[in-house]
This record gives structure tokens, sequence and C-alpha cells, in this order.
């Protein structure tokens, strides 16, 4: 699945996400507050989840990896979020 035209989600950026916007007929603002919400809840439940998965003895390297991503992947949502508006207006609704 794309975000914008992005299929790599270690590449999306702001822009990214302000072209998503605009095809789904969405409120920047509203794009940007979901987005930042919806990471810090994956980085709230992060923890417990990673906690579930060591007490069914899940595998640590796997997990350990699988965490690094989720946090990185949170990273740049936080990071793009407050960039939405500002893209969607300079980039999209300008042209």
């Amino acid at each position: 699945m794309a975000i914008g035209d992005e299929f790599v989600p270690q590449a999306i950026r702001a822009f990214d996400w302000a072209v998503f916007t605009a095809r789904c007929g969405l409120p920047p603002r509203l794009v940007a507050r979901e987005l930042s919400a919806l990471a810090r809840a994956s980085l709230g439940q992060l923890d417990a989840v990673s906690a579930a998965v060591r007490e069914e003895d899940g595998d640590r390297e796997t997990l350990e990896r699988i965490t690094e991503v989720v946090r990185r992947q949170v990273a740049r949502a936080l990071e793009a979020a407050p960039l939405v508006q500002r893209a969607y207006r300079d980039e999209i609704a300008a042209s």
C-alpha cells in the first residue's frame, strides 16, 4: 500500500502524507493529528506487546529487530505529522 506515491515505509515524508490527504479528500489538519495520535499510541503499546511476546517465548532477536523498526517508523511519523499541513498548502494546494 502506498502513502501518496511512496510504497517504501521508511521513505514516507510529509509530502507523501499531503498527497494522501488530497487524494482522500481529507483535511490536512485531521491527517496530521491522527498520524501523530496513532504513532504515539503505537509507541505506548510497544512495551506491553514486547513483554507479551517474551512471555510466550518469542524469539528475542526477532522481537528486538521488530521493536526497532516500529520505533523508527514512529519517529518518522512524529517528524512528518507537524509538516503535513504546510506540505499540503505549499506543494498540493498551490499546484
